[in-house]
């Protein structure tokens, strides 16, 4: 697999993070955008975990960041914007979320590869 962008779109209400395609190369190019209404973020966490296994904080509203190891993040995208994350990424199992309180519980939640 070539090294390239890959789209990723945080979405709600439907609540939902979509990847395409879902496993690429080292290094990646994530082109992020909003296409949702509210404020999202977008946390790229190496784990051999199942993507709705992670660990919340004490609040039990978020990902306990404390807890997973994220290798990438971006903070908050408004509705409508768009960003690009270029990272350097060691071949295994990640998993993507918004990491805003409520948004990871309600789905937005993703696996992706690096081969």
């Amino acid at each position: 697999m070539a090294a390239g962008t890959v789209s990723v779109s945080l979405i709600d209400p439907d609540w939902a993070v979509e990847v395409t395609p879902a496993s690429a190369a080292d290094p990646t190019t994530f082109s992020i955008s909003n296409n949702g209404s509210l404020v999202h973020n977008l946390r790229v966490i190496r784990t051999d975990l199942d993507p709705d296994s992670l660990p919340s904080d004490s609040s039990g509203f978020q990902v306990d960041e404390d807890q997973v190891n994220v290798v990438a993040f971006i903070s908050e995208l408004t509705s409508g914007e768009s960003t690009e994350l270029a990272v350097d990424l060691e071949t295994g199992s990640y998993v993507l979320i918004c990491n805003i309180p409520g948004h990871y519980d309600q789905g937005m939640r993703t696996g992706f590869t690096v081969e």
